[in-house]
């Protein structure tokens, strides 16, 4: 088997995304991820007994899509002493 009659399956219900992310379906029923990390990956006998709004889409091709993230309840805390623009990117100065 090649690696372009491998699937990912999307749920395209409506409301079926987190923020602008797809939601996958992971291996065996165990529920739904926006990781791809986590995601099935499924073959076309696979995919042939799923509903109307599971999509399947080739794995390569969605690969070539994928975007690395941070989800924002990972990102640690400023302590408490910083100035709250201290993250905030500084203005650059034009060079003399």
């Amino acid at each position: 088997m090649s690696y372009t009659e491998l699937f990912y399956v999307q749920d395209t219900r409506p409301g079926a995304t987190v923020g602008n992310s797809a939601l996958w379906w992971r291996w065996e029923g165990k529920g739904y991820t926006c990781d791809l990390n986590e995601a099935g990956v499924f073959t076309q006998e696979d995919i042939a007994s799923m509903g109307k709004t599971d999509k399947p889409w080739p794995v390569k091709a969605i690969r070539k899509l994928a975007r690395p993230h941070v989800d924002v309840q990972d990102l640690p805390r400023p302590p408490k002493d910083l100035p709250h623009n201290a993250l905030e990117p500084r203005e650059k100065k034009p060079c003399s």
